[in-house]
């Protein structure tokens, strides 16, 4: 197995191309990295913070990274990109318009991400905790709720919400938005359409979100009146390592919601509130959007990997829904 490159090498690396494309006098930042927080380079990102030299940008999506990095390098700024490969191949066309059409010279560090049998195992860390700072919801209490009062709905988590879900609802008619970040909300629209008849519940991250928030316009314009949109917000990356997300607690998604045109959208913060109104959420016209104030899970993807692969949810659902008619 290929063996990872320290973080305080790269550090070190950084901070001579940096400091030589400066011309070696003293400025501040002395270069800036652009990140899109990615599991693989946790402990690069979490070195990278206790440096007061280097400017690090958190970017929702690798599109951002790209525009945000052209225009630093314009502006005369030395810049870095650091992202995972799967997010390379996402940004391919903003890549193809500012790199190659526009000729903006992009310095990238890319992680790989290794088949899953050829990572060495890694010990379990508790990550810092905002979320609970904030009395705020337990994202398994808000399962439970959910599982006890879903009926024959279909729901789809994603990130944090998988591993608790498998457990909590084992055989529930559900699937996981796995490998594609940010894809919760667009599956759940394809499926509330299809299945006009049967109530869709998408589990989303705020990070998530951020990555496709045309998302809501999307869903919004298409009216789908069975979709339910439930966003489980902590202000994190949870899964890469809790590294904040652009914005943290401050971003208002109930607002992006309300002005795309949702019928419905607000925030709750209250588990005793949440299982108050989740059986008029399920019944009401959607596409309803509810924003969960909620702390950090028990588990994420990375520490309680496993489940069912995605090929052969995919089959399941398609096939249990065909069956049902």
């Amino acid at each position: 197995m290929p063996e990872s490159i320290p973080a305080s090498l790269i550090i070190d690396t950084l901070t001579d191309v940096f400091r030589e494309a400066r011309g070696g006098g003293r400025h501040e930042p002395l270069g800036w990295v652009l990140s899109v927080p990615d599991t693989h380079q946790k402990s690069v990102l979490a070195s990278l913070d206790k440096q007061q030299a280097i400017r690090v940008l958190t970017c929702a999506t690798e599109d951002e990274a790209n525009g945000v990095a052209a225009g630093l390098w314009i502006g005369g700024e030395p810049v870095v990109v650091m992202i995972q490969h799967a997010g390379l191949y996402a940004s391919v066309n903003t890549l193809r318009g500012i790199a190659m059409d526009g000729r903006v010279p992009i310095f990238y560090l890319i992680g790989e991400v290794l088949p899953a049998e050829s990572r060495a195992p890694r010990p379990r860390r508790a990550p810092r905790r905002p979320g609970d700072d904030l009395m705020a919801m337990k994202p398994e209490d808000v399962l439970r709720i959910i599982a006890a009062e879903r009926g024959d709905a279909i729901c789809i988590p994603t990130m944090t919400t998988a591993p608790a879900w498998r457990t909590i609802a084992p055989d529930d008619l559900s699937i996981t938005c796995a490998g594609f970040m940010g894809g919760a909300s667009t599956l759940g629209l394809g499926l509330a359409l299809s299945r006009p008849e049967r109530r869709v519940i998408v589990f989303d991250g705020d990070g998530s979100l951020l990555m496709q928030l045309g998302s809501l316009a999307t869903i919004a314009g298409a009216r789908p009146r069975n979709l339910v949109h439930l966003l489980f917000k902590n202000g994190v990356y949870h899964t890469s390592g809790a590294q904040e997300i652009p914005g943290g607690l401050t971003v208002d998604f109930v607002q992006m919601a309300k002005g795309a045109g949702y019928r419905e959208a607000y925030s709750l913060k209250d588990i005793g509130d949440f299982r108050r109104r989740l059986p008029a959420m399920l019944e009401a016209e959607g596409p309803i959007f509810a924003e969960l104030i909620t702390g950090l899970s028990e588990q994420t993807p990375m520490t309680a990997r496993g489940g069912t692969p995605f090929p052969e949810q995919v089959q399941k659902l398609h096939e249990r829904l065909a069956a049902r008619g």
